[in-house]
Parts: structure tokens; C-alpha cells; sequence
């Protein structure tokens, strides 16, 4: 059998395996419930306009504008239990999608759609796979819409940005410079470590497009000066700074300057030897051999350069960790999931730069062994989906009833407080709780903040759980 021939066919099994892999994460949404938080956000979308809300909660909670903006979009403003589960579960499939478009950005549309489908879905699965907390980066809308929409955004910018370069006609330039725009404000008021990260990618843009060019477009230049502003309203925020008054120990410059590098180096060091990245990134060469052999000149200055690229990438990586830790003293797992999807990306974009520079100079072809890459990376794949990860977690809670389970003991508490005459109701403890799904639950505490926003939403003073 010929090479490509074992490219095809390993191809082919190795995508059926990802998406068998990965269905599981979307089943679970049919037993997804909302969190005392997404009630809070909730219950003040129906009672304050979307400027009201959005002064409130810039004032005293947060700085990100376009959070606040999709938090007062949450269905269950509306009463929409199932819209709750619906959107949420979209917001995942354009975060695949979003995978899989910057893949097509960044080939020239010159893969096939299996192989983009096969670059997305690896990066999705080593997301899923090493995610350091997957309940609160997949399961929980007011995590979502932190972290994961920025995200979703940037690859429909660039896309925009592609668009506005081919244009020709004046009011298609205007109207993709207009959309480009918009997308940049929204991505800036996402949260506050992809603002200042985006607005660092864009000046780098500019600087190593005019370095090549050896002209400044003014479409750049507009580029930084939105994402500057975006920043700006994120950073001067008076929510941003009660929120992170909270954490003690925080704006220690020295601890958060010095430990960042210890955090990260353990951190990768993990990612890369406690998942299977390695093989993962071994049956991809045959795909970015195929690149490489379409493109006779990947030469551009600063982002095509190994050397600044891979320093680019551990740039933003010690930066996506050294805000937390100096703003909070801490790095929570939902942003670290942030950071580990950041990790990824520059990862394999690195991988691809560093085996074009190798194969052009060293004339190095792994095309020629590529039965041999394929047996040793399902091998190594194999083995690590025998080890306890978190795949066999995810089927676990679906097929062995802990998910279908606590949805049926959500909807039972949903009638205990409809029936609850009394203005304070007490409902029943959860049990059994599968470890994929988000659960923060209230508490028998009724001084704790987390009753108060469940009994808001439901039109009680207060809800508690049974002693």
C-alpha cells in the first residue's frame, strides 16, 4: 500500500475515533442545569435594561462589557430552561467550529476538508483530554461567556480581516473594516487576559506586516487603536478592582513575576508528557508536509520565524499567567483551561513553523517512514486512553446515570419550590453528582450569597438547602 494511501485510511479512522471520543461532552448537555450565578445574572436581566445592568455590573462586579452583554442575553432570563441547555451547547460546537476555521485561515484553503476536519478535532480532544477543569470551561454559562467566546470571535475577525484585504469595491471595504471593528471590542471585553494578549498579537501584526510590506496599512493601524481602547474601559474598571480586593495576597509583583515561570514550566511540562500530545502532533506532520510542499516561501518575518514565533508564544503564555497570579495570587482552572487552549494553539502553529525551517534546510522528509509515525502514535494514543483521563469520565457519567440523574433531581427540586407556599423554602440535598457536569450548589446557609440568588430567580426571599 502506497504512502498516501496509509495517509488517507489513517485519516478516515482516526476522525470516526475523535468524534466517538468527543460525543460524549455533547450529550451531556441534555442534562445540563444552571448555577446560582446564572439565576443571579439572570433575575437582574429581567429587572434592569441592558445599559442599567451593564453600569451596574461594570460599577461593582467586572470590567468585561461584552460578558455583561451576553450574561443579560442568558435564556433564563426568559424562563427558558431548555434554552439554557441549547445555547450553551452551541457555544461549544463554534468552539470546535472556530477550531476549525482558523486551521482553514491559516492553510490558504489549500487542505482538504478532511484534513482540517482531523487539525481541529485533535486540538478539540487534547483540549478535552488534559483540560484542567472541564465542568466550568464547557458546562456553565457564566464561565462560557468569559473565557470561551473571545475565543470563538477571533477566527471570524481574521476572516473579516482576509475579506476587507481582497475587497475591491469602497463600501465592501468599508463594511468589513466596520464588522473587523466591532469584532475587535468584543473580543477586548471578553476577559482581561485575552484584551491585553490581543492587542499585543495586533501591534505584532503591524510590525511584522510592514516589515515585510515595508508600508503601514491604516487598516492596522485602526486595528490597534480599538483594541487599545478595549482595553483601556477593561483595565479602568472600578468592578475589576473590588473583585480583585477579595483575593488576599493579590498585586505582589515579585511573587507573581517569579512564580509564573515555576507555574508554567510544571504546567507544560504536564501537558506534554501527561497527555498524548506527542502522537497527536505525529500524525499531523504528513498534513503539514502537505503545506509546506504548496507553499515554496513561508518566509515572512516574525510570525514565520521559528525563533521569534516560538518566543512570541511563551510570551503570551508567561503573560496569560502572570495577570492572574499578580491580579488574584492564584490561578483558578477555568483560566487555566484559557491558558492550556492558548498552550495548544501555539503549540502546533510552532510545530509547523519549526518542521518547515528543518525539512527546507535539512531536507527532512517523515513521509517516507509515515507507517511507522502512524503504529508508534496509535500505539502511544492507545495507552493513554486506557489510563483514568477524561474521557472515561464523560462516557462514565453518561451511560452509568449520574447525569440523567442529577437532571432528574434538579427538575424535583424545580417542583419542591413551586410548591413551597413560604417565602423561605429549604429543598433536598444533591446526590451522586457526575464529576463532568458544573454543580455549585446553595447551601442549608441562608446568609450565603448563593440562596439569595436562587430565591431572586424564583421569586422567594431566600432557598436553603434541608438541614
Amino acid at each position: 500500500m502506497q504512502n498516501k494511501q496509509i495517509q488517507v485510511y489513517s485519516e478516515k479512522f482516526l476522525i470516526a475515533l475523535l468524534l466517538l471520543l468527543i460525543l460524549p461532552f455533547l450529550l451531556l448537555y441534555l442534562y445540563l442545569n444552571p448555577t446560582p450565578e446564572d439565576f443571579y445574572f439572570a433575575y437582574e436581566a429581567k429587572h434592569w435594561t441592558l445599559w442599567e445592568d451593564m453600569r451596574i455590573q461594570y460599577k461593582n462586579a467586572t470590567g468585561r462589557y461584552f460578558q455583561i452583554i451576553l450574561l443579560y442575553l442568558n435564556p433564563l432570563a426568559y424562563n427558558s430552561f431548555p434554552g439554557y441547555k441549547i445555547v450553551c451547547f452551541l457555544l461549544m460546537v463554534l468552539l470546535i467550529y472556530a477550531i476549525f476555521l482558523s486551521a482553514k485561515l491559516l492553510s490558504k484553503d489549500q487542505l482538504t476538508f478532511r484534513e482540517i476536519a482531523l487539525i481541529s478535532l485533535i486540538i478539540f480532544f487534547l483540549y478535552l483530554y488534559a483540560m484542567p477543569i472541564i465542568s466550568e470551561g464547557l458546562y456553565w454559562y457564566t464561565g462560557i461567556t468569559a473565557y470561551n467566546t473571545g475565543v470563538i470571535l477571533i477566527p471570524f475577525f481574521f476572516l473579516f480581516s482576509v475579506l476587507l484585504h481582497k475587497s475591491k469595491k469602497l463600501y465592501l471595504t468599508i463594511f468589513y473594516t466596520l464588522i473587523s471593528c466591532v469584532l475587535i471590542f468584543a473580543i477586548g471585553g471578553s476577559n482581561e487576559i485575552l484584551s491585553p494578549l490581543f492587542f499585543i498579537f495586533i501591534i505584532i501584526w503591524l510590525i511584522s506586516d510592514f516589515l515585510a510590506e515595508k508600508k503601514l496599512k491604516w487598516t492596522l493601524i485602526v486595528f490597534v487603536l480599538i483594541a487599545g481602547v478595549s482595553l483601556y474601559l477593561l483595565a479602568i474598571s472600578p468592578g475589576n478592582r473590588i473583585r480583585s480586593s477579595q483575593f488576599p495576597g493579590n498585586r505582589n509583583l515579585i511573587f507573581a513575576f517569579s512564580y509564573t515561570f515555576t507555574f508554567l514550566i510544571q504546567k507544560i511540562f504536564s501537558w506534554v508528557f501527561n497527555s498524548p500530545l506527542i502522537p497527536c502532533t505525529l500524525f499531523l506532520i504528513p498534513v503539514f508536509s502537505g503545506i509546506i510542499k504548496k507553499n515554496k516561501n513561508i518566509t515572512k518575518p516574525i510570525l514565520f520565524n521559528p525563533v521569534w514565533s516560538m518566543l512570541i508564544w511563551l510570551g503570551f503564555l508567561y503573560i496569560s499567567t502572570f495577570i492572574p497570579l499578580w491580579s488574584s495570587a492564584q490561578v483558578f482552572d477555568r483560566t487555566l483551561n484559557f491558558i492550556y487552549l492558548l498552550f495548544l494553539a501555539g503549540w502546533f502553529y510552532n510545530v509547523f513553523i519549526l518542521y518547515n525551517f528543518v525539512s527546507r534546510r535539512y531536507n527532512l522528509n517523515l513521509e517516507r517512514h509515515i507507517k511507522y509515525v502512524y503504529i508508534f502514535s496509535f500505539v502511544v494514543l492507545s495507552y493513554f486512553l486506557i489510563k483514568e483521563n477524561s474521557i472515561k469520565t464523560a462516557y462514565y457519567d453518561l451511560l452509568g446515570g449520574s447525569a440523567s440523574g442529577l437532571n432528574s433531581q434538579m427538575q424535583d427540586r424545580y417542583e419542591q419550590i413551586r410548591q413551597c407556599s413560604s417565602d423561605s423554602c429549604e429543598v433536598d440535598s444533591l446526590k451522586n453528582i457526575p464529576r463532568t457536569l458544573f454543580i455549585k450548589d446553595i447551601t442549608s446557609d441562608p446568609n450565603v450569597l448563593s440562596s439569595g440568588w436562587y430565591g431572586k430567580y424564583f421569586n422567594k426571599e431566600i432557598i436553603t438547602l434541608k438541614r
